[in-house]
């Protein structure tokens, strides 16, 4: 939920920063205590879901200033440029989602969930990425 409200947020608004600042002064507390005041997996988690989703969101707004200043630096057209950028972000975001925040937070170990999040990268890179033939 956390990830997914980060992505959202960070989506919305254009800014990783912006969602940083917003969720985790609410989110991590609030995992701290659910953890009994101790530093563990829930917490980690929680923050890392936070710094994740923030980025993936910035990362693919229209109206974010790093998609911007991409977009006009390379002389592209900005949806253009959202539309390239978007592939890779939800595949990451997927992946993360799926591999990683879901099984572990319904009790996976972290080191196995770990190792199959990679599986899924490496995977994915060779179910969906094409051979570039050399110029001759």
């Amino acid at each position: 939920i956390v990830f997914v409200l980060a992505c959202v947020t960070a989506f919305t608004t254009g800014t990783s920063w912006g969602t940083m600042a917003i969720l985790i002064p609410v989110v991590g507390p609030v995992a701290f205590h659910m953890e009994g005041g101790e530093y563990g997996l829930i917490t980690m988690m929680c923050l890392g879901a936070v710094l994740d989703g923030a980025i993936f969101g910035d990362h693919c707004s229209p109206i974010s200033d790093t998609t911007i200043l991409s977009s006009t630096a390379t002389q592209c057209k900005l949806i253009n440029h959202v539309q390239t950028q978007m592939p890779y972000s939800i595949l990451g975001a997927s992946i993360a989602l799926i591999c990683g925040y879901l099984p572990v937070a319904l009790g996976m170990n972290w080191t196995l969930s770990f190792v199959i999040g990679i599986a899924a990268i490496i995977g994915a890179f060779f179910i969906l990425g094409k051979k570039v033939e050399s110029p001759t």
